[in-house]
Order: C-alpha cells, then structure tokens, then sequence
C-alpha cells in the first residue's frame, strides 16, 4: 500500500468539511435547512426536536473555520495512522 502525506489529506478532509458545512449555512440562507431536517429525522422515525435559526454571517465563518480546522486534524491524524499501520 502507498503512503500518504498527513498535511494533504488533512486539507482535503479539511476542506470537504467546511465546504459540506457551507451547503448547510447556504440552505438555512435560503430557508430549506429546516424542511431538509425535518425530512431527515422522520426518515429516522424521529420527531424533530431542533429548530433552525435565521441564518447569521459571523456564525457560518465560524462554523466553517471550526469544521474545517477539525477536519484538518481528522485527516492529519488518519494519514499518520494510515503511514504507520497500513505501509508495510
């Protein structure tokens, strides 16, 4: 099996996840994220306990700062373990 670099795949995770946390941001924008989740928890057999909040700009940044800094992370550290367990 080939190696990974850690950086790479944590920028890619990285930006895979703030890129999916910015199509959230953008359905709250548009007024779809509540009817989305709705679908979601009653595909689940779940009665929808959440309710969506107006969208706010400060927010999304930060959520899309905060995802993709943990995605980064989540990616690094997978690379490391994939370098060091999976390579022989």
């Amino acid at each position: 099996m080939n190696k990974v670099h850690p950086h790479d795949l944590g920028f890619a995770f990285g930006l895979f996840m703030a890129f999916f946390h910015g199509v959230w941001s953008l359905m709250v924008a548009l007024g779809l994220a509540q009817k989305f989740m709705d679908f979601i928890f009653d595909l689940h057999m779940i009665r929808p306990a959440y309710h969506v909040n107006p969208f706010d700009l400060v927010k999304m940044i930060g959520l899309m700062a905060i995802t993709g800094v943990i995605g980064y992370i989540m990616g690094w550290v997978l690379g490391y373990i994939w370098n060091r367990y999976a390579v022989k």
